[in-house]
């Protein structure tokens, strides 16, 4: 895990962990730990750590993510391969999640960055 500052708010970043999470509860339950222990609302983490499902075709685990989100009033920045083609459900989601404030899905952490930078 890895802590700084952007803007004066406290991100942890926590793509180092390598743990898959076997459904959403238990990733929420490990966020907000480090929300309250950290005192942090902005976290960074790895696609990879995802149920596999999450961003499959008519999953609502994606929807999920954002509603946590909203519900703990913390960001997240999800850094994966979200470059899906034809799937225009998926491709709606990344597009109004990263023209949105809550939950932001790219390819590497420096454009999570970015997005982050242009709503502190």
């Amino acid at each position: 895990m890895k802590k700084f500052r952007l803007k004066g708010s406290k991100v942890v970043d926590l793509t180092e962990n390598k743990i898959k999470f076997a459904n959403l509860e238990l990733l929420i339950e490990y966020l907000m730990s480090y929300r309250f222990e950290q005192k942090s609302e902005i976290f960074i983490i790895d696609q990879q750590i995802l149920p596999n499902e999450t961003f499959a075709k008519g999953s609502d685990m994606k929807a999920e993510l954002l509603q946590m989100c909203i519900n703990y009033n913390a960001i997240l920045i999800i850094v994966g391969d979200f470059n899906v083609g034809a799937d225009a459900e998926l491709n709606d989601f990344v597009y109004a999640c990263n023209n949105g404030k809550r939950m932001f899905l790219v390819e590497d952490q420096q454009q999570g960055l970015e997005l982050l930078r242009g709503i502190l």
